[in-house]
């Protein structure tokens, strides 16, 4: 086999990757949609993060998609939890009315808050799940900004030439008191 026919085998096989690589980026949330989320809404969601963080590189644009991942659940599961609260509010606002002859929205919600917390765990599990998904996002954030910053000291990071002289900064005063400076140092020599 001759080199160059090995030569186009491997950057075909390498052009293979970087297309797997581009479909799995493009459907990295997918997964993570449920049937009642929209795709057009999550489509937007992730182009806003795009958009904001404007990712250089491969590794820049996974995690962006993660961040936008992450931060769609947090959002799913705090609307999870406000529809339960809501939902044992109603259930408990029929038992309320027959018990207390008027209550205002806050300690409806209160007590329908305390029964969820004494009979069921779902409440506690998702603050448990919002919690986790938030350091999985600090953390995705923070490996980000942490390359990001890497990659703006490589580039502002250069060397000076050896026999160059650095450059003087120039002064904002006016000639005629720089003459004067000059004169005098002339009279102190």
């Amino acid at each position: 086999m001759k080199p160059t026919e090995q030569n186009r085998k491997a950057m075909q096989a390498r052009w293979n990757i970087a297309q797997a690589n581009k479909r799995s980026v493009a459907h990295t949330a997918s997964h993570y949609l449920l049937p009642a989320d929209s795709q057009d809404e999550f489509n937007n969601h992730l182009a806003a993060f795009l958009e904001t963080f404007d990712p250089r590189g491969h590794v820049e644009q996974l995690l962006v998609h993660q961040m936008a991942t992450l931060q769609w659940q947090i959002l799913r599961a705090g609307a999870m939890q406000e529809a339960l609260l809501g939902l044992e509010a109603d259930n408990c606002a029929k038992n309320i009315t027959s018990t207390y002859k008027s209550l205002d929205r806050p300690a409806v919600w209160a007590i329908a808050y305390r029964s969820l917390e004494d009979n069921t765990p779902a409440h506690h599990r998702l603050d448990l799940h919002i919690n986790r998904l938030n350091r999985q996002y600090t953390r995705t954030y923070s490996n980000f900004t942490d390359m990001r910053a890497r990659r703006f000291e490589d580039n502002c990071s250069e060397t000076p030439t050896p026999g160059v002289s650095p450059v003087i900064p120039i002064t904002s005063k006016p000639e005629s008191e720089i003459d004067n400076a000059a004169s005098r140092t002339k009279e102190h020599r």
